[in-house]
């Protein structure tokens, strides 16, 4: 019955998994050395359909297994951003749509749904960027479960952050960092405003900034880190228990 939120220990990339009850999400596909850790989650959870993936943004190190996904698992619905890119992960990803002719959804604005009993919004740009086009069009995903918010920032960058947060000012109890570990300036206001409780950041160690490290402790919001191993969170609704 509880919802549960499982982050892949994928390095500099993201991948998570949602489950409730029959219901699954996957935000996201890490690079194309996740393969292995994706396929042996998916046998050992018996999972043999994904109802919502979810790709927050194009670059390889959230779409590079999103061909594998497609070709070998049941897939419902594909929400996408509207940034596409040169790359070998994306043209690999649409010729993977076409063969199981699935047609993605690009999301601008809120697209709302609700998974079990559970309410999801993604949130998609509305604009474009001069700067870091691809990270800043990055989806944004909130999960509300009962008295329980989880909110994917994907790796959304300062003018996607500042946008998201002027029309989205709602506070959350899990927060999943944007940008791997990278410190923006918008990171102030977004620990501000969401108040979270705890954070957790999917990144290599080499890669996580102590700038970033600090604030979340002067903020004293519990951080965890996928480079100290794969993440499950637990929530039903009233509580949350994170395992690590």
């Amino acid at each position: 019955e509880d919802l549960y939120v499982y982050f892949f220990d994928a390095g500099k990339a993201d991948s998570m998994i949602i489950r409730k009850n029959d219901k699954v999400m996957m935000i996201d596909t890490g690079e194309s050395n996740l393969e292995t850790k994706i396929k042996w989650y998916m046998n050992e959870n018996n999972i043999k359909k994904i109802d919502y993936l979810i790709l927050s943004h194009f670059d390889k190190d959230h779409i590079g297994n999103a061909a594998y996904v497609i070709n070998n698992y049941e897939v419902g619905k594909v929400l996408q951003s509207n940034s596409p890119k040169d790359s070998e992960e994306y043209t690999k990803y649409l010729e993977a749509l076409e063969s199981k002719q699935i047609e993605p959804i690009t999301v601008s604005g809120d697209y709302a749904f609700e998974m079990d009993d559970c309410k999801i919004v993604v949130n998609g740009p509305e604009t474009t960027y001069e700067k870091n086009e691809s990270n800043n069009s990055s989806l944004i995903t909130r999960i509300t479960y009962n008295k329980n918010t989880f909110l994917f920032m994907g790796d959304s960058q300062n003018d996607r952050t500042r946008e998201y947060l002027n029309t989205n000012p709602e506070t959350a109890d899990v927060i999943k960092v944007p940008y791997h570990g990278h410190y923006q300036k918008q990171d102030i206001t977004l620990f501000e405003i969401i108040k979270p409780k705890y954070a957790v950041i999917s990144t290599s160690k080499d890669v996580i900034e102590e700038k970033l490290i600090n604030l979340l402790d002067t903020k004293k919001i519990n951080y965890y880190s996928t480079f100290n191993g794969e993440i499950n969170i637990y929530s039903n609704g009233e509580k949350i228990v994170i395992k690590q």
